[in-house]
């Protein structure tokens, strides 16, 4: 994503009670998992597979993968497919879809090192400033963190 989207549309959500901010481009829908199926051996951020309108969806734990566990899982969901993949990011919330209100600010690795894997940037919408979060980048810290 250019470092100068002005403009662009994001969708708002809450994990682990910061704010992030998504390209609404990257969304294929915002989702209530129903039942999701533990997967053997799986790293604790993966919280299993559900089935989603004909597919069946990796469930990831955004809050857990970033190291911020929550007390309480949310059923509400982030699908996305990527290289071919769906997955469902768990959020806590979603509040709305924005457009971005200036030029994206880059964020150093001091946000912290988990953070600093799935953070692009900071953007500004209306309602507040919001962690821009890389889909791409999510699945890859997915992966790394165990």
């Amino acid at each position: 994503m250019p470092l100068d989207a002005a403009a662009s549309l994001y969708v708002i959500a809450t994990i682990a009670g910061q704010r992030i901010a998504v390209d609404a481009a990257d969304i294929a829908a915002v989702v209530d998992l129903a039942q999701i199926v533990p997967v053997p051996l799986a790293p604790s951020h993966v919280r299993g597979i559900c089935a989603l309108r004909s597919h069946i969806v990796t469930v990831i734990d955004l809050a857990e993968a970033l190291g911020q566990p929550c007390e309480e899982i949310s059923r509400r969901a982030i699908r996305m497919e990527i290289d071919g993949h769906h997955y469902a990011f768990v959020v806590e919330n979603v509040e709305q879809v924005e457009p971005n209100l200036e030029k994206v600010h880059v964020i150093d690795s001091s946000i912290g090192r988990n953070w600093a894997k799935a953070v692009t940037g900071r953007v500004q919408t209306e309602s507040g400033t919001s962690l821009l979060v890389e889909p791409r980048r999510l699945i890859s810290a997915s992966a790394e963190i165990t």
